[in-house]
């Protein structure tokens, strides 16, 4: 039972992962002083430049269930505390009460360590299901365009 606490401590800082090229290939810069409106705070800040947002949603396994159903508490504090030691920054944490599934919005530093937050959720058996969307801030769109056009002229492969 202790491997699976200490496995299921770890996973619930869950929802935290990615499978992401290196950043220098896929980061569009982040304000350091962009705010995220959120319902557990009144305003969260993204963290530094360069990190990566992304919105996290994991199934928890039987297992998992049984673990929170013998030790309820709210799953944020451990989390966000995990997080924070591998330069992650929780932005929100939520639960879907009608999915099952948990929901984390989280800035991550970097495509490595969001692999290894994945592998290591994964290979625990506490997740049933993984998934990650990376959130791209709207007025950052203009620049996907233009990199798009210069796609489009670069590849003949769709026409």
């Amino acid at each position: 039972m202790k491997t699976i606490t200490t496995a299921l401590a770890a996973i619930i800082l869950l929802a935290t992962t990615v499978i992401a090229q290196p950043k220098s290939e896929t980061t569009l810069p982040v304000e350091s002083t962009q705010k995220v409106a959120s319902t557990q705070t009144a305003e969260a800040t993204v963290p530094a430049p360069e990190m990566r947002i992304f919105l996290f949603s994991a199934k928890p396994s039987p297992e998992a269930w049984q673990f929170m159903k013998e030790n309820p508490g709210d799953r944020r504090a451990a989390t966000e505390g995990a997080m924070e030691k591998i330069g992650a920054k929780m932005i929100g944490y939520y639960w879907g009460l009608t999915t099952g599934k948990n929901y984390i919005i989280a800035a991550v530093p970097d495509g490595r360590t969001a692999q290894a937050m994945l592998i290591q959720r994964l290979s625990s058996g506490l997740v049933l299901e993984y998934d990650a969307i990376e959130l791209v801030e709207s007025s950052e769109m203009p620049a996907v365009f233009e990199r798009l056009k210069e796609l489009d002229a670069a590849d003949d492969s769709l026409k």
